[in-house]
């Protein structure tokens, strides 16, 4: 008996004329708009564990096993290199093509065309683990995703494993511990595929330090903004009762993947948590291209800038849509907008996936406490309980603040060890009481506009407008008495509405040729075109529009563009390349041991 629980509901959607409803696709605007960006992953390492792998073009043969456009990098078994043809599955291969698929056209052999995944040229690693029976499904889950933990950015888990031994969903079992134990040894984020309806609960998707992903379903504008029925939140545990294991939302619901030969399954097979995963896994190697400083790789940084550019309500600091939960209600109904202790809504974690808006966020770069531009992040620590963090930014009344503070949950191997054997087990420290403050210049904590407090995570956020104009702190504060030296990593989006330029394609301010580029490659469209010549020469703050080149012109300038890449991405910063070692079966490996120090 197959002991995983792959998150799949077998459905489809039926409209008025008896049709099957196809599925948006979901690197577009109507999905997670990572296309917009530019960016693919190229060279970033990411992993994949589950209970099967992803056959490899060109070394496995099995009929009906691979897809010559879904290719990983690496596939492996357990502890070990995989044979060909050991332990794949359909599964494995779909959640795959959600991260690297390359196909572009239509298959002339079958007539489909899968989407592209959202980083087509990240550097994929697939394992998969066997059930050994010998220590628990659990020691298979932890030793598995070891053996790549060290060589990846991100791993993706679209599985789930029954919980064993008694324990309840807080993130206190042996797989869980281990996730969050290897968060921060091997300086890997995993991101989990959330729960779905059924008598078992899926761990790890209770861990602290990871993404927890629910799905999202198309609402009638055809936008992936509605949280799915089929995510399930019940029974999860603790000590205040209000955690929830849910960070985020991406596209869950019919979903176009790559199948096997080129094929493409049918949409109702390809629906669940399952999927949606694997476009925030996607979007953190696009993340990490971008990234060029050791504190931007850092798993604290990525989870901060993901969570803080999510969509909630649409207008509001270039959010792009209004998420709405099951019952059709938006964030300001929630309890995570009106209790200070509650920072995560249960159903939508802090709202929907927005990749363009990511990269928008890491690219507002780091800035240590004082005066802050309005969009911006920063990884510093905290350790003194009596003398807050403060970032300032000056705002105008009705401007909102999004800010959103990570920090780790501690866990260390009794055995002494640096890598998880058979048999080990934890010893829990638990996380620091870190809390989020938005205070008007001058004033008191008790004059707060808004504040985050909880106790039940190790994430605090907060989402609200302002009253006034004015100098405000976003205040980061110790909750404890002793001197606890606690790394962190704060993001922070504010002011009206920050959207970028029109025509803006690659969200760097301005309007020109390195958009054409970008919209012939990713939009194609002619609304998109026209965008783009109506406000070519314009720029953030800009006041007129320059005249667009003639055709030849264009040409010339696009090719500039794409040279002047090849030198940026030929010379880029050596901070980043020097954190990428070699590992002894030739896939890049980060230097996960080294630890911030001040």
């Amino acid at each position: 008996m197959n002991k995983f629980i792959y998150s799949i509901s077998i459905s489809v959607a039926i409209v008025a004329d008896g049709s099957i409803q196809a599925s948006q696709e979901t690197i577009g605007p109507m999905g997670i708009n990572s296309a917009v960006t530019g960016l693919t992953g190229a060279g970033i390492p990411i992993g994949q564990v589950e209970g099967s792998r992803a056959g490899k073009f060109g070394y496995d043969n099995a009929a009906g096993c691979c897809n010559s456009q879904v290719v990983p990098d690496g596939v492996f078994v357990q502890d070990m290199g995989a044979a060909p043809n050991q332990s794949i599955d359909d599964h494995a291969l779909w959640v795959a093509s959600v991260m690297i698929s390359k196909q572009t056209a239509v298959d002339p052999n079958t007539g489909v065309s899968p989407p592209l995944g959202v980083a087509q040229q990240a550097n994929l690693l697939s394992s998969a683990i066997i059930d050994t029976f010998s220590g628990g499904l659990e020691e298979d889950a932890a030793i598995t995703a070891q053996v790549i933990a060290g060589s990846v950015w991100a791993i993706n888990m679209s599985f789930g494993v029954p919980l064993e031994g008694g324990f309840q969903m807080d993130g206190n079992s042996l797989l869980s511990q281990f996730v969050d134990w290897s968060t921060r040894q091997h300086e890997v984020l995993y991101v989990k595929a959330g729960n779905e309806g059924g008598d078992d609960r899926r761990i790890p998707s209770d861990s602290f330090n990871g993404i927890t992903v629910a799905a999202s379903r198309r609402e009638d504008d055809g936008v992936f903004r509605g949280v799915a029925g089929l995510n399930d939140y019940s029974d999860e545990v603790d000590a205040a009762g209000v955690r929830t294991s849910t960070h985020i939302l991406a596209p869950g619901v019919l979903i176009d993947v790559a199948g096997a030969n080129g094929t493409q399954p049918p949409r109702g097979e390809s629906t669940g948590t399952s999927f949606a995963a694997p476009h925030v896994t996607g979007t953190l190697a696009i993340l990490h291209q971008q990234a060029n400083t050791t504190n931007g790789h850092r798993h604290q940084t990525m989870k901060a800038v993901l969570l803080n550019s999510a969509d909630k309500i649409k207008g509001i600091i270039g959010m792009e849509r209004t998420v709405v939960k099951q019952d059709e209600s938006d964030w300001f109904s929630t309890e995570a907008h009106t209790d200070e202790a509650i920072p995560l809504d249960r159903q939508m974690g802090v709202g929907h996936l927005n990749a363009k808006r990511a990269v928008e966020q890491l690219a507002g770069g780091e800035h240590g406490p004082g005066g802050v531009p309005l969009k911006g992040w920063d990884f510093f620590f905290q350790d003194d309980p009596f003398i807050p963090n403060k970032y300032t930014i000056t705002l105008s009344e009705g401007d909102f603040v999004s800010a959103t503070l990570v920090w780790d949950r501690e866990l260390f191997l009794n055995s002494g060890e640096l890598e998880y054997q058979r048999g080990d087990d934890f010893a829990d420290l638990g996380f620091e009481n870190l809390d989020l403050h938005l205070v008007p210049a001058g004033m008191g904590i008790d004059q707060a506009v808004e504040s985050s407090t909880s106790t039940a995570w190790n994430l605090e956020h907060i989402f609200a407008s302002v009253p006034m104009d004015g100098p405000y702190e976003i205040w980061v504060t110790l909750s404890a008495g002793d001197f606890i030296h606690v790394d962190y990593a704060l993001a922070w989006w504010a002011g009206t509405d920050a959207r970028p330029e029109p025509g803006d394609f690659n969200s760097d301010g301005s309007v020109d040729a390195a958009d054409y580029v970008v919209w012939r490659k990713n939009d194609g469209s002619l609304a998109g075109y026209n965008e783009w010549r109506a406000n070519f020469g314009s720029s953030s703050g800009s006041g007129g529009l320059a005249s667009v080149p003639e055709p030849s012109g264009l040409v010339l300038m696009a090719f500039a563009v794409v040279v002047v890449g090849l030198r940026q991405a030929t010379f880029a910063d050596p901070r980043s390349a020097a954190r990428l070692l070699t590992c002894g079966h030739g896939y890049p490996q980060h230097n996960g041991n080294q630890r911030h120090s001040n």
